[in-house]
């Protein structure tokens, strides 16, 4: 990169194999003594691991990335949300948009995806969560800058904010 330092530096997916995620995570606490980051945070961490992860950091964990939408929300039942809040860190949620279906564009028989979200976003789906889509719709148009009303994936991504997380749209 060509940098001395970065802002964030992340163990993405916990270790599988006994000890591994401790190792992981002691190797995030090397790298913040060396100064080479910032911060340092985790992914897909549950509620145990994080605490685990803050306790062994002393505190300084910063991050946990973890699927989050209206559509997904088992961070909040899962307490990651409560856990990575009360060790001081902030939810990064990827896929605030469920992976596409959020933003309302499958609406209207238009064609869907192909590949891998084929699997997920299919027409039976697409039905299901039109009426959050048209919820979603009419919060938009409550608040609407301009007279423009704000889209689906504005209020997916507001919602994901209101939550204390930072969304990658």
């Amino acid at each position: 990169l060509g940098a001395s330092r970065v802002g964030l530096y992340q163990c993405h997916w916990p270790g599988a194999l006994p000890g591994q995620t401790e190792a992981y995570v002691l190797g995030l606490g090397d790298v913040l003594e060396a100064g080479l980051a910032a911060a340092v945070g985790v992914s897909n961490f549950k509620a145990s691991r994080v605490e685990a992860a803050a306790a062994a950091l002393g505190g300084r964990l910063s991050t946990n990335q973890v699927q989050y939408s209206l559509l997904y929300r088992l961070p909040e039942e899962t307490d990651v949300i409560s856990a990575t809040a009360g060790a001081g860190a902030t939810i990064i949620a990827y896929s605030p948009l469920a992976q596409g279906l959020l933003t309302g564009k499958y609406e209207g028989g238009g064609p869907l995806p192909t590949g891998p979200r084929a699997a997920t976003i299919t027409a039976s789906r697409v039905q299901a969560v039109a009426p959050l889509i048209a919820a979603m719709r009419a919060v938009g148009a409550e608040h609407a800058a301009g007279g423009v009303p704000r889209t689906p994936a504005q209020v997916a991504l507001n919602w994901c904010m209101a939550k204390g997380t930072l969304p990658i749209p």
